[in-house]
């Protein structure tokens, strides 16, 4: 069995060699600076989709999805640019009061 077990036991593992894990502060940004991204990150994706979508049912012929997302895009669009703009409203006032 010694024959099979080469690892040498003063060696460490590739594990022990990496720092502790921690949050990313790669950014340098505060934490609710970091929301504002992320909202606009996921709110900009929501709107390409809805761009992409609408397209891409009326190149397949699918009429009844084109008017069921135009159905959304009018009932869901406004509040959540609102939210939106709220949000990166208060990060700004927030970090302009720092």
């Amino acid at each position: 069995m010694q024959l099979l077990n080469r690892s040498v036991p003063s060696e460490q593992s590739p594990s022990e060699k990496l720092p502790p894990r921690s949050l990313p502060t790669w950014s340098g940004y505060s934490p609710i600076v970091e929301l504002g991204f992320t909202v606009l990150k996921y709110f900009f994706l929501f709107l390409a989709g809805l761009t992409i979508a609408p397209i891409l049912s009326a190149s397949l012929g699918a009429s009844q999805l084109v008017e069921l997302l135009f159905g959304l895009l009018t009932v869901c669009l406004k509040p959540l640019v609102a939210l939106t703009f709220c949000i990166v409203a208060i990060v700004v006032l927030v970090e302009s009061w720092k």
